[in-house]
């Protein structure tokens, strides 16, 4: 990103940094630094739905091919929503600081990156988590699944690859000194 996008509430005047974007179909769904979901129609910009989503500012957005909205925030939750009617179906407890990152592996199951420095996989039709990942010294800040169906993961100084059927770290490639905060592979 180029910066960061400010939004000013009309009716209050209070300005909000927003966070995360998601796009599926008509709508865009964004995530505020106060914890708030905004869906907006993506021709007009009108504002559908606003929810108080969290306690804290939102990390992640995703949208999971049953229409369900993801969030993952500092206040240590993830919460699925469906996106219709923006009820919280479900919140995934268990990391003991921000979520940084979510990504969804064979469509049931829910991976998320946490300041704790683990990885956790849920899944997401009962909400327990299946296992938990260790082996980031820092906060793991970005999730990638490639074609051959591994885990892509980093932090600080590291990126991880992990066989998730298993929680195996097949290898770990180190250097840098700012945190990986997005990646993509083709």
């Amino acid at each position: 990103l180029f910066g960061e996008l400010l939004i000013e509430n009309i009716e209050t005047s209070e300005k909000t940094d927003m966070n995360k974007l998601d796009f599926d179909e008509n709508l865009i769904i964004t995530g505020f630094s106060n914890g708030y979901i905004k869906i907006l129609n993506a021709d007009s910009g009108i504002c559908l739905k606003t929810i108080s989503a969290h306690s804290n500012e939102i990390n992640s957005l995703l949208i999971n091919k049953n229409g369900e909205l993801i969030s993952g925030s500092s206040d240590n939750k993830i919460k699925i929503f469906n996106i219709k009617t923006m009820e919280c179906r479900l919140a995934l407890l268990g990391h003991s600081a921000a979520v940084r990152a979510l990504a969804i592996y064979k469509h049931n199951q829910l991976i998320s990156a946490s300041d704790d420095k683990t990885i956790k996989v849920w899944n997401m039709k009962i909400g327990g988590c299946k296992q938990t990942l260790y082996g980031h010294s820092y906060p793991v800040t970005s999730l990638v699944i490639n074609k051959e169906n591994q885990l892509i993961s980093g932090s600080l100084n590291s990126i991880k690859i992990w066989y998730i059927n298993t929680g195996e770290c097949l290898r770990t490639l180190e250097g840098g000194s700012s945190p990986i905060v997005q990646f993509y592979m083709n």
